[in-house]
């Protein structure tokens, strides 16, 4: 947490949340790459995303929000990978780099044009690779309890990760340090600070149950979390479809700076990710061809495929 902003709460989890919503639904589904300066839209349209009562005093709230998100700082353990010397490694980094404001003075003594946000490079390539996660905006919604809204995208995750066990096994101390919660040392304050929060997923049905076992709790995964991942097969799918349908043709940018379908593919490529590979044989591209065609786009090509 930031000595004068304090530790994101709710708000400033859906703000995040609905900024990847608008990164998937402008750029990623429509085979597009996140730009560095992603613009958000008026805030009007912000705040209605986010199920928001369109005023000045809320749009103070999610301004302030987005400020928190940029002078928070997160810790990865053994995360990224760090191609150049092939290890992952520990680094710190925020979410949401930098903010620009409609209105504001820029460093150039221009007024900003419209209000965008710039994500970190880890999460900006991780999106434009496609490593995502299937989350409900309107389950999210729907929750009650800040702790219970906290815990869903942990949740979410964890099954996913521990899918081929009964449940997810988590030790309590490390739980409330990744819900911003501060710990205590007696076990039944323990059960009664989540208590709220785990109920109230059990009545929604994304947990079936839970039970503790000591300092560590068991959680079962209920059936909506089962339906999030039919609706994650089917997203892959859909995105396996288009990826099939990527035009082959050999054109520049036009006159609008709009690149063919096949560039998210090269970008994927210039940038050394994992997944370039897998893409380029299924477009029947080779490393000197794909290679060329970044050449032949001015798209930087990082010094590992060189």
């Amino acid at each position: 947490p930031h000595s004068d902003y304090g530790m994101p709460g709710s708000l400033d989890c859906n703000v995040l949340l609905a900024l990847y919503e608008i990164a998937y639904e402008s750029y990623l589904s429509k085979g597009l790459m996140i730009p560095d300066m992603m613009p958000i839209g008026s805030w009007r349209s912000f705040m209605k995303r986010l199920g928001l009562a369109v005023s000045g005093r809320t749009q103070a709230k999610v301004i302030t929000a987005l400020k928190r998100l940029v002078h928070t700082t997160c810790h990865s353990e053994n995360s990224f990978l760090d191609r150049k010397n092939s290890l992952y490694v520990t680094e710190s980094f925020t979410l949401v780099q930098s903010l620009g404001l409609k209105g504001e003075i820029n460093g150039k003594q221009e007024n900003i044009k419209e209000t965008f946000v710039s994500f970190h490079p880890r999460i900006q390539n991780n999106l434009n690779a496609r490593y995502l996660m299937i989350l409900d905006r309107s389950f999210y919604n729907c929750l009650k309890t800040d702790i219970a809204k906290h815990l869903y995208p942990l949740l979410s995750y964890w099954f996913y990760r521990s899918r081929n066990k009964e449940y997810w096994r988590v030790d309590y101390l490390w739980l409330v340090n990744r819900l911003g919660l501060k710990a205590t040392d007696s076990l039944w304050r323990a059960k009664r600070q989540l208590q709220k929060a785990n109920d109230e997923l059990v009545a929604k049905s994304y947990i079936e149950r839970y039970e503790w076992d000591s300092w560590a709790i068991h959680y079962y995964p209920g059936p909506v979390f089962k339906g999030e991942q039919l609706r994650k097969s089917s997203a892959k799918s859909e995105l396996a479809g288009e990826s099939k349908q990527l035009s082959l043709t050999l054109h520049k940018p036009d006159d609008n700076g709009i690149h063919d379908k096949l560039t998210p593919v090269l970008n994927l490529y210039a940038q050394g990710l994992p997944m370039a590979e897998k893409e380029l044989k299924k477009h029947g591209l080779s490393n000197e061809q794909a290679k060329a065609l970044c050449i032949e786009r001015d798209i930087p090509i990082n010094r590992l495929n060189d």
